[in-house]
């Protein structure tokens, strides 16, 4: 039985028929050797951070690539993590992963100039327009206390998490954390709240304030050990830079946790080496943290 195929040729159904055995073209081999070598040498470029104009352009203009060096944003941006920045079309919404240059006051003269401009990565909680009011609420059977925050009136709902906390995991000392999750509109996730807030800054607690046409605020999500907009106020537009969205790496070096908190201070550890074998031989990889970031 014959079937009508493209344009009305007439097909056999099922037949199988032999493979031109034309041999590839000294320039299709040519072009995919160019490209996989394009690719390989793109990648060490990117990796390696060689100050060469096309990796300059690609990670100013399309992804960068960015490591966290500390704990503000723990549980969900640890230090030793390794992760990809977009820098085109970014229209900053609530509950993002916002990287930008922080305000004069948050940093000192000579992290805010050079190519090596220090930047911020922090969750972003208020866009133009909003009011926002945020006050500590104690959580029950604690000393600690929760960081609630009020949008244009509503309160941002937290729960409880069961997760249980595994030290291992973190380069930071986690006595005194409670794990939560926070959703703002369709976005949830991890924060971790203590017992220990910061002073009080350019936005007290307590007090409602509405902001500008252009100020953005800014929270880390390691609530009680974040430098943010509390203390240094909102960051405008300009600023930002680009929006997370993938986590690539995620090394645990224990340089803040190789050794037992002191008896006398359980926040307090013990200087760690920082020596390339010492790192290498306490180091753990967390591979739970690889994946995209929503």
């Amino acid at each position: 039985m014959r079937t009508s195929g493209p344009a009305g040729i007439q097909q056999e159904p099922n037949l199988k028929y032999p493979k031109s055995k034309t041999p590839t073209s000294f320039n299709t081999i040519s072009r995919k050797v160019w490209f996989q070598g394009s690719i390989i040498l793109l990648s060490f470029l990117f990796v390696t951070n060689c100050d060469i104009l096309i990796t300059s352009v690609f990670k100013e203009h399309i992804i960068d690539a960015n490591y966290i060096p500390a704990g503000s944003m723990e549980p969900n941006l640890q230090i030793g993590d390794y992760i990809f920045v977009k820098k085109f079309s970014v229209s900053p919404e609530r509950g993002d992963l916002i990287t930008f240059y922080p305000p004069s006051n948050a940093i000192t003269p000579e992290e805010a100039e050079g190519p090596n401009r220090i930047r911020f990565v922090k969750r972003l909680i208020g866009i133009p327009g909003d009011t926002i009011y945020y006050y500590y609420e104690p959580i029950p059977d604690s000393t600690q206390a929760a960081l609630r925050i009020s949008i244009n009136g509503k309160i941002l709902p937290i729960e409880a998490s069961e997760e249980i906390l595994n030290q291992e995991d973190y380069d930071i000392p986690l006595e005194g954390i409670k794990l939560f999750y926070e959703k703002i509109g369709d976005k949830k996730y991890k924060v971790f709240f203590g017992d220990r807030p910061f002073h009080e800054g350019a936005y007290p607690s307590d007090t409602k304030f509405r902001l500008g046409e252009d100020e953005f605020f800014f929270l880390g999500d390691n609530r009680g050990n974040s430098s943010d907009s509390r203390f240094w106020g909102t960051v405008p537009k300009e600023n930002i830079t680009g929006k997370v969205i993938f986590k690539y790496l995620s090394f645990n070096w224990k340089d803040y946790t190789c050794s037992k908190p002191e008896e006398k201070d359980p926040y307090q550890y013990q200087e760690c080496p920082k020596d390339i074998m010492s790192r290498w031989s306490r180091m753990k990889f967390r591979f739970q943290n690889l994946g995209p970031i929503e």
